[in-house]
């Protein structure tokens, strides 16, 4: 029995060593992986090309108090971004010139109501959210992140464009879930 025990314990190290080392290099060739509902779920390549409206993007919050309230709530994990942030993963709603309106009714780009921007007055646990109001002008180095898919999701309707300095980089995805059924892109 103790050699069963010593084999089953010896194949569950080596499967997890090979899993990690897969992981790594997954990560070192560009690869993240979004496991929220801000964006579908699945594996993502890190793109090399300038971020356009539409695209899905890695950033890193800035040091700034709605997103200390966010961290302490859980809202988002520790990391290495200023703060001690983690990284957040959107899709681009917005860019220059574009004329965005926060409301109670949701977020408008362009006239345009956004899908799941209706602002949440408080979270599942009956904390009250910042209520975001105003009229934006886009600039030159700003990015509206928002979710399409959740009306849930921590995003610009709470804290506002980030800059584009704030961005790490442009995601395409690889594999993806949507509806409880993946997809290859």
């Amino acid at each position: 029995m103790k050699s069963a025990t010593r084999l089953a314990t010896l194949s569950i190290l080596i499967v997890a060593s090979l899993g990690a080392i897969l992981c790594g290099l997954g990560y070192v060739a560009g690869v993240r992986i979004n496991i929220t509902n801000s964006i579908p779920v699945g594996f993502y390549k890190i793109a090399s090309r300038a971020p356009h409206r539409g695209d899905y993007v890695i950033f890193c919050p800035p040091a700034q108090a709605i997103f200390s309230l966010a961290h302490k709530r859980g809202y988002i994990g520790s990391g290495f971004c200023p703060g001690g942030y983690g990284e957040m993963m959107k899709q681009i709603m917005a860019v220059e010139g574009d004329s965005v309106a926060f409301r109670d009714s949701g977020v408008y780009v362009n006239g345009q109501r956004l899908a799941f921007s209706t602002p949440l007055s408080r979270d599942p646990s009956g904390r009250l959210l910042p209520a975001l109001r105003m009229e934006h002008q886009m600039g030159k180095s700003e990015l509206l992140l928002m979710t399409d898919q959740s009306a849930s999701s921590f995003d610009a309707r709470y804290f506002g464009p980030v800059t584009l300095s704030q961005m790490v980089a442009v995601v395409s995805p690889l594999w993806i879930w949507r509806s409880g059924r993946a997809a290859i892109n």
